[in-house]
């Protein structure tokens, strides 16, 4: 099976500066400065799994003709908004239709900022500043969420594909999830409940438990959820979510779809 996609397009009304192509960094080795290649491959490794990814990298007037039948992620490189609204491939790109679009700059100009932000709303896409303004790079530290080049790197990591290798729970994990400190409703998988498991095996009688203890302490376990910081919340629920996949996977561990 192919190996899933990143388009990349570089849609610069003029020549584009190093600081205004740094986005590409993320892609290459560190001891690689070419950063005109068309197509590279890039290795994401995440706590729970990782997946080898195409990489094409294309720029406005010849994205329209990329041979490609789908892919999984877009990242549009741009300096000038009117020149990107212009852009002739855009019909093709929403007809690809991405789960994952990314529109990056150095920083928008705040005279602009409302039209790029509506349409970004509208199309779907997350809006990255590589070097946003120092009000912004507050309040993200506020809220402890990542900026520029590691912003866009957390986003491309949910590209998932059927190729991604799971990492299994360590006996450390699993009672890291059971007893979260943050936790005061953590998933418990030893936690049962009457009625709801019929089945043979031990693996039937875990599922049912876990399912049965989210679906009835879920209003709970949302409220704690919203009362972590971002970052807490997004691991919190990495843990939940996969604690489950882990109970009732497929028999070799490995999700049928990613």
């Amino acid at each position: 099976m192919d190996k899933p996609m990143i388009l990349v397009i570089e849609c610069f009304h003029s020549t584009p500066s190093d600081e205004q192509r740094a986005v590409l960094e993320i892609f290459r080795p560190q001891n690689s400065p070419n950063l005109s290649s068309d197509c590279c491959q890039w290795h994401i490794k995440t706590k729970y799994y990782e997946a080898d990814v195409t990489v094409l990298i294309v720029d406005a007037k010849t994205a329209q003709e990329t041979d490609i039948s789908s892919i999984e992620a877009l990242v549009v490189l741009f300096d000038d908004f009117k020149f990107l609204e212009r852009a002739n491939f855009w019909p093709r790109m929403f007809s690809l239709n991405p789960e994952i679009k990314v529109l990056t700059c150095v920083r928008v100009w705040d005279c602009e900022r409302e039209d790029v932000s509506r349409w970004c709303l509208e199309h779907g896409f997350d809006l990255v500043e590589t070097d946003p303004s120092p009000e912004y790079v507050a309040e993200a530290e506020e809220f402890n969420e990542k900026i520029g080049k590691g912003r866009i790197i957390e986003i491309l990591q949910n590209v998932f594909c059927e190729q991604a290798d799971s990492k299994k729970f360590s006996n450390d994990t699993a009672s890291v999830l059971s007893n979260d400190s943050h936790s005061s409703c953590p998933v418990n998988p030893d936690v049962t409940t009457d009625g709801h498991s019929e089945g043979d095996g031990a693996r039937d009688e875990d599922t049912s438990s876990a399912l049965d203890y989210i679906l009835q302490n879920f209003q709970e376990i949302q409220q704690h959820a919203e009362s972590l910081p971002w970052e807490e919340r997004r691991l919190f629920a990495e843990r939940t979510v996969l604690k489950l996949w882990e109970e009732i996977g497929t028999d070799d561990d490995s999700p049928d779809e990613c």
